[in-house]
Formats: C-alpha cells, structure tokens, sequence
C-alpha cells in the first residue's frame, strides 16, 4: 500500500506538472497573438488567464480590443473562451459572449446573442493544421447604425478540409427565418411583412489556398486564396429569389478573376417589395425596372426572370455587359 501511494503521489505530481507546462504554453500563444497583432500596427489589448486544472485548459480573453486601424474595422466584448481537455490538444471549444460590437467605417453593429458556440478540431495542436471549425447561433440580434435591427432564430457557419486537397476547405453557411425591422423596439411578430421576416441564406461554396490554414500561430503568414468555388449560394426574402454559382481564381494581389451567374426570379415582385420597403429610392425604381429588364432581355410586358454574368476581369467588375467599377481585393490580412 505504501508502494502505491507514493506511485499515487509522483503520478499526480507528474500530472500537476505537466498542467503547468501546458497551461503556460496556451498563456504564452494567447499573448504572442497579441503581439503579433500589435506588431503589425493593430490596437490589440486584452486580460489573459488559463483554467481547469487538472484536466482541461481553458483560456479566457477579457476586456477584448482589436482594432485594425488600416480597414477601421474593430471588435470589442467583455469575453471569449477556448475550452479544451488537456489530453486532447486538438479539439476545443469557442464561447462568445452574449453581447459584442463590431466596429467599422460606416458605424458600430452591436451583436446579441442567446447562445454562441464554436467546435474547432486541427491536425496535431494548436499551432496545426486546421481540419473542422462550426460555429452555431441562436437568437441572434444585430443593431444596424441606421437604427434596423437583423434577427437571425438559428444560424450555422461551418468549415471542413477537404481530404482529397492538402489546402481546400469546403465552407458552409446558413441562416433560416431571419427579420429585418427599422424599429428595433418592436416586436417581432408585430406587422411583419414579407420584407421584414422570413429571410433564408444558404451557401455551399470550396476555396483553396496556397498553403493549409492553422488554427494559430505567432510567426507563419496567413494562407492566400487561389481559388474560390461557388457550388450554391441563394438569397430567399419576401418575393426576392436570388441564387448563384461560378468559380473566380485569386492572382497573388489579390485580383479576382472569373465569373460568378447570378438568377433571379420575379425581379419586378422583388424591385417593387425594395422600394415599398423604402430600401430603394422611389425615384430610381424607375432607371433600375429598365436596367434589369434590358438584362431579363424582356419588354416591359414580358417574363420576370433574370440571368446575368458577374463578371471579374482585368481588375474590374460587370453586370453583363454593364460596368460596376473596381472588383474588391480578395486578400486575408
């Protein structure tokens, strides 16, 4: 019984020791992180701690900052956790608060949330190879700076690499009876209209990068998208039926290159719920029933379904034959 009391007692501090090493190990990423950040000319501050002992290390961020001054964009919440069992390094948990604001040019979205988690799982630790990410929301509420409020019932974003491609991840996004109200004190079942609830979003899409993304890492740069694949994607709200599909390839600066068919049906319906919404200028309905309709390649007597190329080339953006300006850059910082 003595012999194995003290084996009891080495184990255990064995164990203990190996805790600390392990919960350092996850304190000192978290704060590089932080500093890389800062390094590369962001505001990024935030109160670090590790928990759980004995068997799980779970990291809390409080007070959390990041602000990027080159996009304006910013995040602020009170907290954010990473939850994982010490014996297994590759899978944790991600826990949002339930309110947080995101930050950018054009004014601050203040997020809501009944309940927002994460699973991330990676191949080896966490400075590897990312292999799943799924994110999961309920309730969700978001204040618009124009005073609308979105409402989301269930969402979920979901993220999977693909085995047949070292650095191709197929994404998922979907969203199921989101509203959109212009009084966030009211109701949501009070006077809702077809352009206020009802809302569906789904997207099942592939992007490949130069290199697997990571979990984390202090020092690597971060992966560049060479190609994006759109293999569905469709918009439901109120009369608007909006789908796409079409692949774009990424040039090293970011310059996208391609085609993405873009369908609509019943454009009328939808350019009439826009501007009885009051989201399109009822002087412009319009310029834009003649535009899309010379797009439809129909009289203004004829068929409400529309197909039309958007099309990234050279560095520019166009709506059929229609010019749109600049295509954005497709560059992760």
């Amino acid at each position: 019984m003595r012999l194995l009391a003290i084996a009891i007692a080495v184990l255990a501090a064995l164990w203990s020791g190996y805790w600390v090493f392990g919960a350092e190990a996850v304190e000192r990423g978290a704060l590089a992180w932080l500093e890389r950040l800062r390094s590369e000319g962001w505001e990024a501050g935030a109160e670090v701690s590790v928990a759980g002992f004995p068997n799980r290390f779970d990291l809390t961020l409080e007070d959390i900052s990041l602000v990027d001054p080159d996009s304006g964009l910013a995040w602020e919440a009170p907290r954010f956790q990473v939850l994982a069992l010490s014996y297994r390094r590759n899978h944790a948990i991600l826990v949002w608060p339930g309110e947080q604001v995101v930050r950018t040019p054009r004014g601050a979205l203040t997020v809501a949330a009944d309940g927002m988690r994460g699973s991330i799982r990676s191949r080896g630790g966490f400075d590897r190879e990312l292999e799943s990410l799924r994110i999961v929301a309920e309730g969700v509420a978001v204040d618009l700076p124009s005073g609308s409020r979105v409402g989301v019932p269930s969402a979920l974003f979901a993220v999977e690499r693909r085995p047949e491609s070292g650095a191709a991840y197929r994404v998922g996004f979907s969203v199921e009876d989101a509203f959109l109200r212009r009084d966030p004190g009211s109701a949501v079942d009070a006077g809702a209209g077809p352009a206020d609830r009802g809302g569906r979003v789904d997207l099942d899409a592939t992007v490949a990068f130069d290199s697997p993304l990571k979990v984390s890492s202090a020092e690597d740069r971060l992966p560049r998208p060479t190609r994006i694949g759109i293999d569905g994607a469709r918009l439901l709200w109120g009369d608007l039926d909006l789908s796409a599909s079409g692949a774009l390839d990424i040039a090293p600066d970011g310059t996208p290159d391609g085609r993405i068919t873009l369908k609509m049906e019943d454009w009328r319906g939808a350019l009439t719920l826009g501007v009885d919404a009051g989201y399109i200028p009822r002087d412009s309905a319009p310029m834009l029933e003649g535009l899309l309709g010379a797009l439809a390649g129909a009289d203004p007597e004829g068929g409400n379904a529309l197909e039309a190329p958007l099309v990234f080339q050279r560095g520019g953006l166009w709506l059929g034959v229609i010019p749109l300006g600049r295509a954005p850059s497709l560059v992760i910082r």
